[in-house]
């Protein structure tokens, strides 16, 4: 196939100095046409305009794998940002134009493996300059090579998952673009590097040695009880009850058995017990890896509220069961029938620590008498609950932060 020019590129896209193309690849997204996934990114579908620009400048391996890859990574910008050989991403628009960190993303996001092709840029006045010039894991070589060391994932676990690429995709890239730019947490970056080197090898064993550095780079901080507290602290923050956790913790330790085998040089042929064990720790690092994007994994965020809910159990007890969760301006109607007069305003805020290191939900109440009176929400908790033909007899409650950021209630039965 003759190297043909990108002018007619840039004749449809108009408004662009430069572009980028990648091809990427994984099984059919639910017959995905088009996503704007940032400002200057998109997936797109692959037609004969693209495909005629970015086929031949690839080598001849990555041809051979043209048939599964049905979407390019496509990068269009007003500026000559595609067009260079390296670049640093000081912004978040910066780096909401990376196709690396777009593809780290999608691989996270999704939990399976999306295979980024050479990376070329073009500018409108300009010949190509391969941005970065990176070769799929699919050499002739590794073919040569006993079966058992394939990644079994790709060919079986993974392939035929059908996925959604849909606005919460593009609000999941654009969150890690800014933990890049503004969190800068070189632990968490990190641990995104590795799984997404783990997911998408082809070598069992590096997916293995991958996945353990990325959940070392998230769950350790010091010597002491390593193991215990990286079983304990994926299983608090990936586990959503009692029974998904006991299944982590006791997942992370065969894992990291299989781990220590490996690097004492005990190679093992792998069953299908270990690749489906593989296949359930990268979907506990995917979901740990979109917990803590933009946060801290130090001792004064992460680490800490792990070891608050180690401490208070979350829940505490097996027969203690989740049922609710109270938002602290479903209380101000119980708080206003008691005071036996109507709300004008109210502030929602969280109390010092008491003495035990406890905090309360406070609410601050003004009503139409003019008085203005501070109420602790947990007093109004069982008389909502009952409003709401709750028939429990014994409950527990924490305090939280719900999904937007907002102080919260978790209502908790203790079943007697």
């Amino acid at each position: 196939m003759d190297i043909l020019p990108i002018g007619h590129l840039f004749d449809a896209y108009s408004n662009a100095e430069s572009l980028a193309l990648a091809s990427i690849s994984c099984d059919d997204p639910c017959n995905l046409t088009s996503l704007q996934i940032s400002e200057s990114l998109q997936i797109v579908k692959a037609d004969d305009d693209l495909d005629s620009v970015y086929k031949p400048r690839t080598n001849y391996n990555f041809r051979t794998f043209t048939p599964y890859s049905s979407y390019y990574l496509l990068g269009l910008a007003g500026d000559t940002r595609f067009f260079t050989t390296s670049r640093k991403l000081n912004t978040i628009e910066q780096a909401e134009s990376s196709f690396i960190l777009a593809h780290q993303a999608l691989c996270v996001y999704h939990n399976i493996p999306f295979y980024l092709g050479p990376i070329f840029g073009f500018s409108r006045t300009g010949g190509p300059a391969g941005l970065v010039l990176r070769t799929l894991p699919l050499t002739s070589f590794q073919y040569e090579i006993s079966d058992d060391l394939y990644h079994p994932t790709v060919f079986t676990s993974w392939w035929g998952k059908r996925i959604n690429l849909d606005k919460e995709t593009s609000e999941f890239f654009h969150r890690v673009a800014k933990t890049y730019v503004d969190t800068k947490d070189q632990r968490w970056m990190l641990a995104l590097l590795r799984f997404t080197s783990g997911i998408t090898s082809i070598n069992l064993n590096d997916s293995i040695f991958d996945f353990a550095v990325a959940m070392e780079a998230l769950f350790t901080r010091d010597n002491d009880g390593v193991s215990f507290k990286l079983r304990l602290y994926m299983a608090l923050l990936a586990g959503h009850n009692l029974k998904e956790r006991q299944q982590i913790m006791t997942d992370v330790k065969a894992f990291y058995n299989i781990r220590s085998q490996l690097v004492h040089g005990n190679i093992k042929k792998y069953d299908d017990d270990d690749i489906q064990l593989v296949k359930r720790i990268s979907e506990y690092l995917s979901e740990s890896l979109k917990i803590t994007c933009g946060r801290k994994i130090n001792k004064n965020d992460i680490f800490k509220e792990l070891d608050d809910m180690s401490l208070i159990g979350y829940p505490r007890y097996s027969r203690e069961k989740a049922i609710m969760i109270i938002k602290p301006e479903e209380l101000v109607p119980f708080i206003c029938e008691e005071r036996k007069a109507e709300v004008l305003d109210y502030h929602i805020y969280l109390s010092e620590a008491d003495s035990c290191g406890d905090h309360e939900i406070l609410l601050n109440v003004t009503t139409n008498d003019g008085i203005v009176k501070t109420h602790e929400g947990s007093w109004y908790l069982l008389s909502l609950l009952h409003l709401q033909n709750k028939n429990i007899t014994k409950y527990s409650y924490c305090i939280i932060k719900n999904d937007d950021g907002d102080l919260a209630y978790r209502i908790s039965e203790i079943e007697d």
